[in-house]
């Protein structure tokens, strides 16, 4: 009689384990997926993670703004306007400009 005591002791510790594990493995699961990732943006087709500043708008505004009065045309940017967009852009101006200059 012993043995079914010890056995069901057992059993009911091996539940208490597995109950705790799923507990736990849900609640990682609800916290990674509440995370606030408002600062990364996933380009749909491309598969990678961009970092956006909070000030994206203001920056897309002044490219945009560039691409239409130079006609996506890098030559006739100032010298600080193409250090500006080299920055913003991360070296792809002329790409940029010529891509928003068609929009």
């Amino acid at each position: 009689m012993k043995m079914n005591m010890t056995y069901a002791r057992f059993r009911k510790e091996i539940y208490l384990g597995v109950c705790i594990s799923v507990l736990f493995v849900v609640l990682m699961l609800v916290s990674c997926s509440s995370k606030d990732d408002s600062s990364n943006v996933t380009t749909p087709g491309v598969g990678h993670t961009v970092s956006v500043s909070p000030n994206a708008s203001a920056n897309d505004e002044f490219i945009k703004q560039k691409a239409l009065e130079t006609g996506g045309d890098v030559n006739k940017l100032s010298p600080d306007d193409k250090q500006k967009l080299d920055s913003l852009t991360r070296g792809n101006t002329e790409l940029v400009l010529k891509n928003m200059a068609k929009n």
